[in-house]
């Protein structure tokens, strides 16, 4: 049962990572379109930066940085 919560809550982890790339995608391809694959590249890394940060210490209960 414990593991069906945890593939549950990754993908709805996932499905939020995915969908701020996507928003963030569609926001850089229209709107500023000249620099669009610097910002995408820029925006996949904050968004690792993200899951790392964050959603990796719920998922796992280990923390990230000093402690």
């Amino acid at each position: 049962m414990n593991f069906v919560k945890n593939v549950i809550k990754d993908f709805f982890f996932t499905t939020i990572l995915l969908s701020l790339i996507a928003g963030l995608w569609f926001l850089y391809l229209y709107f500023i379109p000249e620099h669009s694959v610097k910002l995408i590249i820029i925006s996949i890394a904050i968004v690792i930066y993200i899951d790392i940060r964050f959603f990796l210490k719920k998922r796992t209960g280990v923390r990230s940085g000093p402690r």
